[in-house]
């Protein structure tokens, strides 16, 4: 059985029809609020929306609290926020142990025994790790819901809210991003990052990325007109636009998200995962993220556990990126191969440029050229190696 808040009340002042035309009016305040919350976190409004969940749950005075099996409860599949961090869910249980649950989370009951959380997730979560049976919850109506009625435009708006809170890590904010463009654009996710840099590029080599800096906070008619003209012009291709349309559209610069949040969804897996349960931060994973079976000069599974090893120690310290990095470079030095030692610094140099060319955002005449130029270079290597 639920718990009803304010029974008494309203037994004391309402008819039986009173309480009936009351419940059915505030039945569509709560639909009303629903919806402006909705949009709040899609403008990033961290203030109102805060004032309107507030209200929300004054208005809820009047609905019934009920106690939801654990198991019957959903996370919203559409949630950017994947990044929980384990001794940050841990204090929580400890505190849903200690002092009980505080609010009710709130829910939309999808049928009989399913539960979709609107908010509440952490609670869930950390309640699991007490291994507690139910939790308190209140059912929002479903009417006008954005996120049951259009769960890709509600993906859209959540990523918006958690990003203007700053609540999202670069490997969140990458996924979300490479969803949001695969979905809506109908390219393969793999495909995101290569478009994006491809396009990065060659804006680079015509001086053209100034004006994506000042695309972020255009209208989304100005960069449908800016993006046009360049493609007209053959400096970025229809899905390279297509890409930079929606990066543009959330108010995110597109050069910023090729050099700091898709190079997250390169990280090793256990780099990844030590974000999401340790708290790991981004920019310290993309440092770690050196310590490669190659650069070490050591096997997969040794280079794993140096990583590991370190990672442990940054989290443990608290280490600063600056800091990480040194510690990176420390354990570079040590491990330093013998081989690499022998090679001059220019030709680590130019063997790092070359391998770092992004041959797919060149022109025809450009690879024509680059081709050229390496089969004359390599007679000559072929030649030295002969006579030395």
């Amino acid at each position: 059985m639920g718990r009803r808040i304010g029974d008494n009340l309203i037994n004391q002042q309402f008819s039986q029809v009173g309480v009936y035309q009351e419940l059915d009016k505030a039945n569509k305040r709560v639909e009303e609020l629903t919806v402006e919350i909705d949009q709040l976190r899609a403008s990033g409004n961290k203030q109102a929306e805060e004032k309107k969940v507030k209200e929300l749950r004054s208005s809820l005075t009047e609905q019934t609290i009920i106690e939801i099996k654990i198991e019957n409860l959903q996370p919203n599949p559409q949630q950017p926020r994947q990044t929980f961090s384990e001794e940050n869910l841990l204090v929580l249980a400890r505190s849903l142990e200690q002092d009980g649950q505080q609010q009710p989370i709130l829910v939309f009951q999808i049928d009989a025994t399913t539960f979709l959380i609107f908010d509440g997730e952490r609670r869930y979560r950390a309640a699991q790790k007490i291994n507690w049976q139910t939790l308190q919850g209140i059912i929002l109506p479903l009417l006008h819901s954005t996120c049951v009625s259009n769960p890709v435009t509600f993906r859209r708006q959540a990523f918006l809210a958690n990003y203007h809170r700053e609540n999202l890590n670069p490997l969140d904010m990458a996924e979300m991003l490479v969803a949001e463009i695969a979905t809506t654009e109908a390219i393969e996710p793999a495909e995101v990052p290569n478009l994006l840099n491809a396009a990065i590029t060659r804006l680079s080599s015509e001086s053209q990325l100034e004006l994506l800096t000042t695309l972020v906070t255009a209208s989304a008619q100005q960069q449908e007109k800016a993006l046009s003209d360049l493609e007209r012009l053959e400096t970025i291709k229809e899905k390279e636009k297509a890409v930079l349309k929606v990066i543009l559209s959330l108010q995110l610069n597109p050069t910023s998200v090729k050099t700091n949040i898709f190079p997250s969804l390169n990280l090793f897996d256990d780099l990844k995962i030590a974000i999401r349960q340790k708290g790991l931060g981004g920019h310290q994973a993309r440092v770690l993220q050196q310590l490669s079976a190659k650069k070490l000069g050591k096997t997969a599974s040794e280079a794993l556990l140096i990583r590991q090893m370190v990672t442990q120690e940054v989290i443990e310290k608290k280490l600063s990126v600056a800091a990480t990095r040194n510690r990176v470079t420390e354990e570079l030095t040590q491990k330093l191969p013998l081989e690499e030692e022998k090679i001059g610094k220019t030709v680590q140099s130019a063997i790092a440029k070359i391998e770092k060319m992004k041959v797919e955002a060149m022109k025809k005449a450009e690879l024509e050229a680059l081709e050229a130029a390496l089969k004359h270079k390599l007679k000559e290597i072929k030649l030295s190696l002969k006579s030395s």
